[in-house]
């Protein structure tokens, strides 16, 4: 398909895409047309859902945010940027959902926890290569960044645990008592008289997070939902069975 001498090498001054330019052409999906001139891939609408979140969701946001944003600074000082960019996980897992923060602040403070009681080591994980590596290297690497730390400090270790734990009591109580504010957003999308799933539409959902993936499963799996799901590491042949599915 593409001659092996056009990219054998690449000057300094020369991108990927600079070599590509001649041979490619790119165009945007809505440029497409079949032979008869109408358009390849039906109109795309967006439409953004707005929605206030609650006081105690409003609360674990605002405390995560300033954990997140200390350490983030304090890493960043130290020259961790291992942990610095477990930070930047963090504050996306917060934006994901309520089950993907609580999950990733659990699995942190385990490793913490295990750092302390053994005096582990820790190795600073480097993080420069994470865009241009394959989804399920990107899962691994996400869950190797999560117990980074950018000290060990036994004392600064314990004061870190109990940070986390007081924010792990909060978003569990969030968990187990109250119905995610984007989720309720979610359901008045899917169901009722006015709902996708009232038009037999299939409904594809796409989330940053694999714990709010399971999370969803889990809930429409209670509505009695059929669902497939794709991760990052399943293989080529579990991906054409979800497909089908």
């Amino acid at each position: 398909l593409i001659d092996p001498d056009i990219f054998s090498s690449i000057g300094i001054k020369e991108t990927l895409r600079d070599k590509t330019n001649p041979f490619i052409i790119r165009r945007h999906k809505e440029n497409l047309k079949n032979f008869d001139g109408s358009p390849l891939f039906p109109k795309r609408t967006t439409q953004t859902i707005q929605y206030d979140l609650s006081q105690q969701e409003l609360l674990l946001y605002e405390q995560v945010t300033a954990y997140v944003k200390n350490h983030f600074n304090r890493a960043m000082l130290r020259q961790k940027h291992g942990t610095a960019f477990a930070m930047m996980l963090l504050q996306r897992r917060l934006s994901s959902s309520i089950e993907a923060i609580h999950c990733s602040l659990q699995r942190r403070v385990d490793r913490l926890t295990l750092m302390l009681q053994t005096e582990m080591e820790h190795q600073e994980i480097n993080h420069d290569e994470y865009d241009e590596i394959a989804y399920d290297e990107q899962e691994q690497f996400e869950e190797a960044s999560e117990g980074s730390v950018d000290t060990i400090d036994r004392n600064e270790l314990r004061a870190e645990i109990a940070e986390l734990e007081r924010l792990i009591d909060l978003s569990a109580h969030i968990r187990s008592h109250h119905t995610e504010r984007k989720f309720q957003e979610l359901e008045k999308t899917l169901f009722g008289e006015k709902g996708l799933l009232a038009r037999n539409e299939k409904i594809l959902i796409f989330t940053e997070s694999t714990d709010t993936l399971l999370f969803l499963e889990r809930k429409f799996t209670e509505y009695g939902l059929k669902t497939a799901k794709i991760m990052g590491r399943y293989s080529m042949e579990e991906r054409r069975r979800q497909v089908e599915l």
